[in-house]
């Protein structure tokens, strides 16, 4: 073999080393691209359970906050109606203390007085007297025995 078939065989040699090394490091290369992309994948699988998950409580978050929302409304509706009444009751009152009532109002005051004057005086004769005195006396004791 002449040095010049000796030194092609020599490249060629080098030449085949070094694609097999860039083989070995395409593989490698190939490998790690794929151990890669198996990572993204398990991320994305949790990434949409942790999507499915969010969305449910949102979900029931919502669904508490319309509940909570219609609790409120009655609420409202409640203090509304008692509001009402409150205010019926309001008038009400009004119209009894304004003036179309006061004179009907001094008059039974008046009637009232004259009445508690005459049963003063109707008191005060019978416990004066000696068989009012009697009288008297016998209703206390009978009111003492109930």
């Amino acid at each position: 073999m002449s040095d010049a078939e000796a030194l092609y065989r020599k490249k060629l040699i080098e030449q085949k080393k070094r694609t097999i090394v860039a083989r070995k490091e395409k593989v490698e290369l190939q490998k790690q691209i794929i151990n890669q992309m198996e990572e993204e994948i398990l991320l994305i699988d949790d990434i949409e359970k942790l999507k499915e998950v969010f969305i449910k409580k949102i979900v029931e978050q919502k669904e508490r906050t319309i509940v909570a929302r219609k609790e409120k409304i009655e609420v409202q509706k409640m203090l509304i109606e008692q509001f009402k009444k409150e205010l019926a009751l309001l008038k009400k009152i009004e119209e009894m203390n304004s003036n179309k009532n006061v004179p009907i109002l001094r008059k039974e005051i008046k009637d009232l007085e004259k009445k508690n004057r005459n049963l003063k005086r109707k008191y005060e004769a019978l416990s004066e007297s000696k068989l009012g005195k009697l009288t008297l006396k016998y209703w206390s004791i009978k009111k003492g025995k109930k």
